[in-house]
């Protein structure tokens, strides 16, 4: 596992981040004082969200300090009373995501019934946090523009993150490149949290990329060093989503881009010309002004659009749930219909002579000879070479059509389109087909709904739900004009997800909270044509059908030098679950303020199977060149296509994929002392242990490692034969055939894929608050990344593997 220790001290001068990365609310906190600056023991204070009503209840302790814990980033309004002072109530304090502000409240001598308002901005610091990184408001979230409306994508304008750039983000559903950012030199992986959950997707992705209008702020750390940051050695990404308020809000977006408002790319324009060039060579002024009045590329335009909206639940004359109940809801998609990218357009078919066996027009291209194509039962020994073989040319270049003995070979040549591009006279016929109509269409859909409760003074909860789903990507589909759907991309992956929390205040010192969570993330292809073939649907023998069973797929057919007609393998769904429940303890002492966390989580990883169950059939010119070596220069274009008519592929095998079913448990716990030594010191003293459960197998189908010194089936007998012949530069007493897979469960060996790894994280840090301007920080910590199976799949060698045919 990889190990970080991390000493900083930064001098901040904005907003830094809180200390709590994984949890999404904030906090206030703070002391009530008289004029003289001394302490008010028992003072009632009242913290109330302006937008939503909601009021929570506090009194002062013995050192005159109040602390609101859990809340909702918002703009809030203090409330401080106590007999003998004016009440205060100071307004305007605005509270961002996974924040801690101090707000001391100075209470005037005076009657109660008199009161003293406040209006003016919560500090620009925080004093007692030891992290660095950004914070992105709702402002910012709602006005900067992001592309595809993916406010993930502001993550990467963090200082400290380094990022592949934008160029490999498509849109709402590329987790991939919307999750392409790091730190400390790309150690270990980053943390997702959306509302206090986790939002870990597979391969070190964020399993939900939410739109904009769903997102009410969000913070990027980019280094912490309080106790509850775990199971991570990167960024942390905490995300909160919108919650509804008093008063209803919606928003409503809608984007377009239309294909032809773009530049035509080279090929297409080529192309375009050129037919309208050869229309006016043949005196056909019809079709020639017919093409010309014809758009330069297909149309394709593309639509993304949202709604969102929120407020009190009521229900006229049975419920009013202002200040209590509130809902906020999200609906966005986006559709596109358009072609593929132009880099993609060129392709390679066969000629119409090459279908018919007809390679003679190839001998007139320069060094024609390449393109001779051999009659691979001619073979004799070469006269000119020992122990190498030659072969005897085709009459003309031409196979007779007695020996198209290839049973697949009408099937699969028809789902190749005619080439539609004129290759230069002396030139090789390549990319002599143009897919210029190559769709690379989108379809996604995204809900998310979200419910707050304050159920009492001392009760209060939320639950969010999410779902999306992208695809089935409609994409690189290049034989749309005979087989379309046949290499159909077919792209899908959705996410669900919800997540439910309580909070309990037990007192004015003590606060519960518990977490719980479950989200599911689901990626593969749907290629329905070429699961619909079956072995014997091109000629190929029944016994591969049986072998396929119910995972049928069209067979490969790849021809050197021209592009391959199949997908060439089934695509199977992988699956990957978070399961967590964390239960928190918050506790006031005087100047102390202890968080103390059980953390428990269950992490899944499903799939494997599918492959290549219909065969995969290779064709070169290994047997249709004159030399057994290829001494003599041939080419692929026309001898690989003859091999292909004559039935002899230069490699063949077939794939037996099994599945898989992993776990890996992980508890954590940590206890975090926050200690405000004075006003402008506070320490924060963590102790954090994370037990990692090494990955298992639900059937033990992987192998956990090697044992160099195992003793094979075939080491005695393998071992008496070199003794029999030895050489002498390695005596028969040095010669070990030694080593051998393990396997769980075998051979006392433990299910698990990895041992269990018990890791203690100790974290220190302080924040001193030289004026009203600048903090200095500095922390120590021990950091560990993850080994779950979120990240890796199982060793499978020998469960899944590829059977090939030797052919000779």
């Amino acid at each position: 596992m990889n190990r970080r220790l991390l000493v900083c001290a930064v001098m901040a001068f904005m907003t830094l981040p809180a200390t709590l990365a994984q949890e999404t609310r904030s906090m206030l906190f703070g002391r009530v004082l008289d004029p003289q600056g001394s302490a008010i023991v028992g003072t009632n204070v009242n913290v109330r969200n302006a937008d939503t009503g909601v009021s929570l209840n506090y009194k002062t302790n013995s050192t005159g300090y109040y602390e609101a814990n859990l809340l909702l980033p918002g703009s809030y309004e203090l409330t401080a009373e106590n007999a003998g002072f004016k009440k205060l109530v100071r307004r305007g304090v605005v509270l961002p995501v996974s924040s801690r502000l101090e707000i001391d409240l100075t209470l005037e001598l005076g009657g109660v019934t008199e009161t003293v308002s406040v209006t003016a901005d919560a500090p620009l610091l925080e004093t007692n946090a030891v992290s660095s990184g950004r914070v992105l408001d709702n402002r910012t979230v709602m006005e900067l523009p992001v592309m595809g409306n993916s406010a993930m994508l502001l993550v990467k304008l963090t200082p400290g993150i380094q990022t592949g750039g934008v160029n490999n983000y498509l849109a709402l559903h590329s987790n991939a490149g919307g999750s392409d950012y790091s730190v400390g030199g790309n150690i270990g992986g980053n943390s997702w949290t959306l509302d206090g959950s986790p939002n870990q997707g597979p391969g070190r992705r964020s399993a939900y990329l939410p739109y904009t209008d769903a997102v009410s702020e969000f913070k990027v750390e980019t280094n912490n060093f309080d106790a509850a940051i775990g199971q991570t050695s990167g960024s942390a990404i905490t995300m909160i989503s919108k919650s509804g308020s008093n008063d209803f809000h919606g928003t409503a977006t809608w984007q377009h881009w239309q294909q032809r408002w773009q530049g035509t790319s080279f090929f297409v324009k080529k192309k375009y010309y050129s037919d309208i060039a050869a229309a006016e060579a043949r005196g056909d002024s019809a079709l020639a002004n017919k093409l010309r009045n014809t758009d330069k590329q297909p149309t394709g335009r593309s639509n993304n659009w949202g709604a969102s909206g929120g407020g009190p639940v009521i229900i006229p004359k049975l419920y009013n749930g202002r200040n209590k109940l509130f809902w906020f809801f999200t609906y966005n998609a986006f559709k596109d219909v358009k072609t593929e990218d132009a880099s993609t357009f060129n392709r390679t078919v066969p000629s119409l002579n090459a279908r018919d066996g007809i390679f003679t027009d190839l001998l007139s291209l320069p060094n024609g000879n390449r393109y001779q194509v051999y009659d691979p039962v001619s073979v004799q020994a070469d006269p000119a070479r020992a122990t190498h073989v030659v072969r005897q040319p085709f009459a003309n270049n031409v196979i007779p059509k007695s020996r198209f003995v290839n049973p697949a070979y009408d099937r699969i040549t028809k789902l190749y389109p005619l080439p539609n591009q004129a290759v230069p006279v002396g030139i090789e016929p390549t990319n002599n087909y143009l897919a210029s109509k190559t769709p690379y269409n989108w379809d996604y859909k995204a809900y998310s709904n979200r419910v707050d409760y304050q159920v009492s003074d001392n009760w209060r909860m939320y639950g969010r739900w999410s779902y999306n789903n992208f695809g089935p990507e409609d994409r690189a589909d290049w034989t749309y004009e005979t087989a379309r759907g046949l290499n159909l991309n077919g792209l899908v992956r959705n996410n669900i997800a919800a997540n439910m929390d309580i909070v309990y205040t037990q007192n004015a010192t003590s606060i519960w909270n518990l977490n719980v969570s479950h989200g599911q993330f689901r990626e593969g292809s749907i290629q329905p044509y070429a699961l619909s073939f079956k072995p014997s649907d091109i000629g190929l023998p029944t016994y591969l059908d049986q072998k396929a069973g119910d995972l049928t797929i069209l067979p490969q057919m790849a021809v050197s030098g021209y592009t391959t007609i199949s997908p060439g393998g089934i695509s199977t769904w992988t699956r990957t679950r978070t399961a967590t429940a964390k239960l928190q303890w918050t506790k006031i002492f005087g100047s102390h303020s202890i968080n103390a966390a059980l953390d428990k989580r269950n992490q899944y990883r499903t799939g494997g199977g599918g492959g290549n169950t219909g065969g995969n059939f290779s064709f070169g010119n290994n047997f249709t060149r004159k030399d057994d070596d290829g001494f003599t220069p041939n080419a692929n274009i026309g001898p690989a296509w003859a091999s292909f008519i004559l039935g002899i592929p230069t490699g063949a095998s077939i794939g037996t994929n099994d599945t898989y079913a992993m776990i890996t448990p992980y508890y954590g716990w940590f206890v975090q002392d926050s200690w405000r030594v004075t006003s402008k010191l506070t320490l924060n003293l963590g102790l954090r242990m994370e037990y990692e459960i090494g990955s298992t197998e639900r059937y033990n189908r992987m192998i956990t490692g090697f044992d160099k010194t195992a003793k094979l089936p075939i080491t005695d007998a393998a071992q008496a034969a070199y003794a029999a012949a030895p050489i002498p530069e390695l005596p028969a007493a040095q010669f070990k055939v030694l080593g051998g897979s393990l396997y769980p469960g075998v051979g006392g060996q433990p299910a698990n894929w990895i041992k269990n790894e018990l890791m203690w994280l100790p974290r220190v840090g302080f924040a001193y608050q030289v004026n009203s301007k600048t903090v200095v920080r500095g922390g120590y910590g021990i950091f560990y990344d993850t080994l779950n199976v979120l990240n890796f799949g199982p060793d499978q060698s020998g469960f899944s593997r590829s059977t090939g045919t030797i052919i000779t």
